[in-house]
């Protein structure tokens, strides 16, 4: 039970959604060759530096991975995200039925962004406790788009970086899985 509470307490690693983590990671969309958005997700333990850490980190691999040299931000978005789980109060009856039933849940699916939906589920009101409820976690999530350049970095300032220069200064702090 203790290595179960543990592993909930730890930080987001570095690593693709998909990976584990509960959806949380990173992610990026190509938009056109040399433009991309990234995005990394934190779990509610994964403090807002390190999630901003993870990204830069990202876009720096991604730069060079497509034989880029530089990349500079065009845009930034950061929010802290709250995710519900389990049944919706709402649903449940006062009076048990007979026989377990079907009733919704909130669910989000981290993988496309923080989109939410109704799903089904079955429950059985008789066997109600804490993993019957609806729950609550927070995380917090940021991304960039970014171009991406060759040769010398541009010296006209704004939020351009050298992608080598990136990666070796950040690479000591990123824990991965």
């Amino acid at each position: 039970m203790g290595a179960v509470l543990a592993a909930c307490a730890t930080s987001t690693p570095y690593q693709p959604i998909g990976a584990g983590d509960a959806g949380k990671g990173y992610y990026e969309t190509e938009l056109e060759p040399g433009r991309w958005t990234a995005t990394f997700m934190g779990n509610s333990v994964t403090d807002p530096d390190t999630v901003e850490t993870y990204l830069l980190y990202r876009c720096a691999e991604l730069t060079l991975a497509h034989g880029y040299d530089w990349f500079r931000t065009v845009g930034r978005h950061a929010a802290l995200k709250a995710e519900s789980y389990g049944p919706a109060p709402e649903t449940r009856p006062t009076v048990a039925p007979p026989s377990a039933a079907w009733g919704p849940s909130w669910r989000y699916r981290a993988r496309e962004g923080w989109i939410g939906g109704w799903t089904w589920h079955s429950w059985d009101p008789r066997e109600a406790d804490a993993s019957s409820k609806a729950r609550t976690a927070t995380g917090y999530a940021a991304s960039a788009e970014i171009v991406m350049g060759r040769g010398p970095k541009p010296q006209d300032g704004g939020e351009t970086f050298d992608a080598r220069e990136v990666v070796d200064a950040l690479r000591p702090t990123v824990i991965r899985r």
